[in-house]
């Protein structure tokens, strides 16, 4: 009879965690925040209207309690014993409240930036996720449960996402925009849209990079399931799992979460060789599965998913040698009184007011030569100058808002002009001077990774700033130099992108919470890695523990490695770190059982 409670306990007290699990990725419902006055000035609107986060983050926080008080009970019934991991996560866990306490924005600290809503508390519950999964979860039926469960989880994730691909959008279907609205907002089903383009998969996640994270994880996870199971059911089950989200990993297109799976996949070969060498026939069929797949997805796409694939070699390209001298760059703008210069690679453009009488008087000149340019009106009502030398120029000027629009072959900017001189249109349509912003690094490789070069470049000078406590957890907008606009035209093309993560989790890490924080994590992932690699490449692979155990770590690799160029969010976050704490903890089981 006391086995029998102490088996249901067991059972119960993992609960939390596979409601956490299961239902945050998939949670998609919409709430209206009014935002704070100075968040606001960042964000497009003065209210924010959020699918993907808001509900995530109150689901997660909610089960979490729950988990901490099952994780207090077993503390008290026995001692635990720590490892060496969690001395770093005490110190990030430290330095997220200490950031948070001594933050200048204490409010978006504690609830978190609109549209991702990773404040204090949700980063403490993935590390309470992480322990608790170490110190509750202790047979292989729990895991059974919870891997399984995530595995359903993650296809329905995978099923939604699929269909967008292949253009049937459950969200913009009528049931569906119902389902995510409230009651109270039904009204919006009729006019309601997601700005997705055509082959996109974005699912319940928000976003295709954080879709490319997430199966990036399951898809090693699912992959070692199926290498490990001896029956043909199971491998049928297991290989179907594994089609899913590998369909739902190509065909999100994110090349982060595609580095994150074909580099965790190469550790996958290190530690699991001799498997894969003795079940090669299964593993052959499988791959010629997902092959096949893969060719049905790029016709579907015409050629986009491999088309993504062949840009790795540009990419790296790039970041070797920068950018072709082709593309199109702004080397300066300057505004001041009475003159407005916007030099380019192709030419230099020099703008006077003439006359401050007259809003419209503007003389336009060869910014080398100080020559008069000719100009003429193209049917569209732009301005061009009769110059080869200024052939992607085209301007056009509004009367009523004394304006003027200038475009560089795609790269937009307006300039307001008033009795003070030239303005540029900036956040929210704003007027404000041209600021050079401080950089570090990717010199001529600003575009390097969808304009992660930039934003990079942008970041790193702010760590100056956080080598002991950060800025504040979710905080990271109203640091970033949004008004750098040359810097925003040359990787954006346009002035008013508000630029409101690093998109790299460990840049991200160091900015919201610390250099410190940012090692602490980086010591926690290395000894994780290190202790992993010895432990399992020389394992037998003999029991359901070992393979777990190399499951659980060729996923924590894949998301570690997509985090270069994704940031942490809660659609996913949750999920990265239950595998992290049951990676810990069957690395211990293993080294007990020897």
């Amino acid at each position: 009879m006391l086995k029998i409670k102490e088996y249901n306990y067991n059972i119960i007290k993992i609960i939390p965690i596979f409601m956490i699990i299961f239902f945050t990725p998939l949670i998609v419902f919409l709430k209206k925040r009014i935002l704070s006055e100075v968040t606001s000035l960042y964000w497009v609107e003065s209210y924010n209207l959020d699918f993907f986060s808001y509900y995530k983050m109150v689901w997660l926080l909610g089960w979490t309690l729950i988990l901490l008080f099952f994780f207090w009970r077993e503390a008290k019934k026995r001692k635990l014993k720590f490892r060496v991991q969690f001395i770093f996560l005490t110190v990030y866990l430290i330095m997220i409240i200490l950031s948070t306490i001594f933050s200048d924005f204490q409010y978006v600290s504690q609830i978190g930036f609109p549209d991702r809503y990773e404040g204090m508390p949700v980063l403490i519950s993935y590390l309470i996720i992480m322990m608790a999964s170490y110190f509750l979860i202790n047979s292989k039926k729990q895991l059974e449960i919870l891997i399984n469960g995530l595995f359903i989880s993650a296809s329905i994730i995978a099923l939604i996402g699929i269909y967008q691909f292949f253009g049937y959008d459950f969200f913009r279907s009528i049931i569906g925009r119902n389902l995510v609205l409230p009651e109270q907002m039904s009204q919006l089903a009729e006019s309601m849209t997601f700005n997705f383009g055509e082959n996109i998969i974005y699912s319940t996640l928000y976003n295709p990079n954080y879709v490319g994270s997430y199966f990036s994880m399951l898809l090693l996870l699912s992959l070692v399931y199926y290498i490990m199971q001896e029956s043909r059911e199971k491998q049928f089950l297991y290989g179907f799992f594994v089609s899913l989200f590998f369909a739902a990993w190509i065909g999100s297109m994110s090349r982060a979460g595609m580095v994150g799976g074909i580099f965790a996949f190469l550790f996958l070969l290190i530690i699991m060789y001799k498997e894969i060498i003795k079940k090669w026939k299964s593993i052959l069929v499988l791959f010629i599965i997902l092959f096949l797949i893969a060719l049905g997805m790029n016709y579907q796409s015409q050629g986009k998913v491999f088309g993504e694939f062949l840009t790795f070699g540009k990419e790296t390209e790039m970041a070797l040698k920068g950018e072709e001298e082709l593309d199109l760059k702004i080397k300066k703008i300057v505004t001041s009184e009475n003159n407005l210069i916007y030099n380019t690679k192709d030419f230099k453009l020099l703008v006077k007011k003439e006359n401050t009488d007259q809003k419209n008087n503007l003389s336009f000149y060869n910014g080398k030569n100080n020559k008069n340019l000719a100009l003429a009106r193209n049917k569209n009502s732009y301005i061009e100058v009769e110059n080869p030398d200024f052939e992607l120029l085209k301007m056009r000027f509004d009367s009523r808002r004394n304006s003027l629009l200038i475009k560089y072959g795609n790269k937009r900017s307006v300039f307001l002009i008033n009795e003070e001189g030239f303005w540029i249109m900036g956040l929210k349509g704003g007027a404000y001077k041209i600021n050079e912003a401080a950089k570090w690094g990717f010199k001529n490789k600003e575009k390097f990774a969808s304009s992660r070069g930039y934003i990079w470049s942008r970041s790193i000078p702010l760590l100056k700033e956080t080598l002991l406590l950060g800025n504040g957890p979710d905080t990271y907008p109203f640091y970033f130099p949004q008004h750098d606009y040359r810097g925003k035209l040359n990787a954006f093309n346009l002035t008013t992108k508000i630029v409101d993560k690093p998109h790299n989790f460990y840049l991200q890490l160091a900015i919201n919470t610390g250099l410190i924080s940012l090692i602490s994590v980086f010591l926690l992932f290395a000894y994780h890695t290190i202790e992993s690699l010895m432990f399992y490449f020389k394992r037998d692979f003999n029991n359901y523990f070992d393979y777990l155990g190399a499951a659980a770590f060729t996923a924590f690799v894949a998301y570690a490695a997509a985090a270069l160029f994704n940031d942490s969010v809660v659609s996913a976050a949750p999920v990265f770190w239950f595998i992290l704490g049951i990676g810990v903890k069957l690395n211990y089981l293993n080294k007990q059982r020897g």
